[in-house]
């Protein structure tokens, strides 16, 4: 699978290509913060490099190989519940233990009881794409999204891999905010006992947001049987969707993939990245991290014929 991926300079988001056999799994992670601080971007490499190992991780592998999408769905879940899990038991010793016992000091000296409210060490979303054989099983949580892109009627059409963002635009997504007892206030999420709010519904990290899983981290996934038409897929961070609408996207790669087949296929996309991350941030400079991620899923399919020899 030929796949090229490319990041901001000193951003908080991260991606990762990794392959096992046959089998590509491609990550973005799009990491989030207080301002001034590091906790975005150590969230987002420390999931980069967890999910790396998905492929090696045996009950996974063994889904993916026997085709068992219910085991694979569940094996997701189980893996994204756990890894939060140990993000809430760092933030359990390294932040609520300590400020609880100074909380606990300053009420002996005042003799009165004080609220403690906890400070965010920052999260991450994470969609991963997984393509194996025929198929593609995507799995997310926050809004980092992925589409293909195929020939349909005289043009190209895309579909998201991607079916909804975990945001407040979407009412099953809040409905589930506010029977979990969180409030939601100007597109962000808030939960008592917690500072600050945040603009995805769903994600890694964000200990003190995830309190009765108001914020959640239980992925969605979704599968897509990749038919001939399809030519390649677009992965990005919230940052590349929010500049560039989606057909724009495509028709910037289409235009530097056509005919761009054989050995001039790792550089035309390495060219089609390029440019999808230069208009982004022509769009919106200095706005917000950008991830893109192209991989072809048929390098047969007409876009990258020459014309020159099919003519």
């Amino acid at each position: 699978l030929a796949a090229a991926g490319i990041m901001d300079a000193r951003a908080q988001d991260r991606y990762m290509i990794t392959q096992r056999d046959d089998v590509t799994v491609i990550g973005v992670f799009d990491g989030h913060s207080p301002v001034n601080s590091p906790g975005g971007a150590e969230a987002a490499e420390a999931a980069a490099e967890h999910f790396e190992k998905l492929l090696k991780h045996a009950p996974i592998w063994g889904a993916i190989t026997s085709g068992n999408l219910t085991a694979l769905e569940g094996e997701y879940y189980s893996m994204f519940g756990q890894y939060q899990l140990q993000c809430e038991s760092e933030y359990q010793k390294k932040v609520v233990k300590p400020l609880e016992k100074t909380r606990a000091e300053l009420e002996h000296d005042i003799g009165d009881k004080l609220a403690l409210e906890l400070p965010q060490e920052g999260g991450t979303t994470v969609t991963l794409i997984l393509v194996a054989g025929k198929r593609i099983h995507t799995t997310w949580v926050g809004d980092s999204e992925a589409l293909v892109v195929r020939t349909g009627n005289n043009a190209f059409e895309h579909k998201l891999l991607t079916t909804h963002k975990h945001q407040l635009i979407n009412a099953a997504e809040e409905a589930r905010v506010k029977e979990a007892g969180g409030v939601t206030f100007g597109g962000a999420v808030y939960a008592q006992g917690a500072q600050g709010g945040l603009r995805v519904t769903r994600s890694l990290g964000d200990s003190a947001l995830h309190k009765n899983d108001i914020v959640s981290s239980r992925p969605d996934f979704a599968s897509h049987d990749i038919d001939p038409k399809d030519a390649f897929l677009v992965a990005g961070s919230d940052g590349l969707w929010d500049a560039l609408p989606y057909a724009e996207v495509v028709g910037i790669v289409v235009k530097h993939l056509k005919g761009a087949g054989g050995a001039k296929l790792q550089g035309a996309l390495a060219a089609a990245r390029d440019a999808v991350l230069k208009a982004a941030h022509d769009k919106t400079p200095n706005k917000d991290d950008i991830t893109v991620v192209l991989a072809v899923l048929n390098d047969a399919h007409e876009l990258f014929a020459d014309a020159s020899t099919t003519a």
